[in-house]
């Protein structure tokens, strides 16, 4: 009995390490969704391969000696076998055979993988040398021109959609419940390494160069926004504003891109890297102008317009009818009195 359990326990390793032999492959398709690998066949003998019961060949060792019946019994005089050591080497042949089975299957799926990929029309391909590449089975990778090699091999990918971020990161949609995670495309090493956050968010918006990532869970029927970025001085990645805004839209001025967010009829301007600049307290935010190199902001208060600057300073008050740039500079039409 204990040689039985030895036996079994070295084939269940022996199975267990060669199936993980397929580290890339089996790895991406983990993060993924398990893959299905079909049923190992009938038990066949690992020296002749007869099955089903078949008479095993005469150079097997299995097969009837002389003397022996045909029906497996054993001829007068002769030594009655070990039950013992027929269960044994029953147990080798099958155990073999599904090893065989199992590993052949797996094989022969990765090899008619044979994926060609052409660069996607995504905006921001080719930032820094990254390019989105789509696979002629759909799924999307990733082709490093700098280093020419593949962040992603199409052979393996299974990602129904990546969007590439200024070049620094990359936002991948899982097609095993549709679950949106960032990797690190800065990072040296595996992709495993390059992840820093696997797959938690039901829908990013990561829309061009230098945009902040908004990322989105769904709360009872109703997204809400919050912001993944990276942090320029430790280049370091986090949640800088954890998802709470019923509403998000990126804010182009003076060439860089801002986060626009809002929650109950309020909004609040945050820069690339999660910083809030206007605080959630106004019903409207606006770029207005920009002088010797600082960016202007008009906001609308309970009270009317009032100027902000992109540090937060309050410039104007939030009483004026209007905030415009004129010919001659800012200009402001005040409220009528009543």
């Amino acid at each position: 009995m204990k040689k039985r359990i030895a036996i079994l326990f070295a084939l269940f390793f022996l199975c267990y390490h060669a199936t993980n032999a397929q580290s890339a492959y089996g790895q991406l398709k983990q993060m993924g969704g398990n893959v299905s690998v079909p049923k190992a066949s009938n038990p066949a003998c690992a020296y002749c391969g007869a099955k089903g019961g078949a008479p095993h060949k005469s150079a097997c060792p299995y097969a009837p000696k002389a003397g022996s019946s045909s029906a497996g019994g054993t001829s007068a005089g002769a030594k009655t076998s070990n039950p013992s050591v027929s269960a044994n080497s029953y147990m080798i042949s099958t155990a073999t055979s599904l090893l065989g089975n199992v590993l052949s299957s797996a094989l022969s799926y990765n090899s008619h993988r044979q994926i060609t990929a052409q660069p996607s029309t995504k905006p921001g391909n080719g930032d820094n040398g990254f390019y989105v590449m789509k696979g002629s089975d759909g799924y999307i990778s990733i082709w490093d021109d700098n280093s020419q090699r593949w962040v992603i091999d199409p052979q393996s990918s299974t990602f129904p959609d990546i969007i590439i971020y200024d070049s620094r990161a990359a936002c991948l949609l899982r097609w095993a419940g549709k679950k949106w995670g960032i990797m690190d495309l800065e990072r040296n090493g595996s992709w495993l390494k390059k992840f820093v956050q696997f797959f938690t968010y039901d829908d990013v918006i990561c829309i061009a160069k230098d945009a902040p990532i908004g990322v989105g869970l769904k709360k009872k029927k109703q997204m809400i926004w919050g912001l993944f970025t990276k942090n320029k001085t430790l280049g370091t990645w986090s949640l800088t504003q954890t998802p709470q805004y019923t509403s998000i839209s990126m804010l182009y001025a003076d060439n860089r891109y801002f986060a626009l967010c809002g929650k109950d009829g309020l909004y609040t301007l945050i820069d690339l890297y999660g910083k809030v600049i206007i605080p959630l307290l106004y019903k409207n935010i606006s770029p207005a102008y920009v002088s010797e190199g600082i960016l202007y902001f008009t906001i609308e208060g309970k009270d009317g317009w009032g100027l902000v600057n992109e540090f937060g300073d309050t410039i104007l008050p939030c009483i004026y009818q209007s905030i415009f740039l004129g010919e001659n500079g800012i200009e402001v039409i005040e409220k009528q009195q009543q």
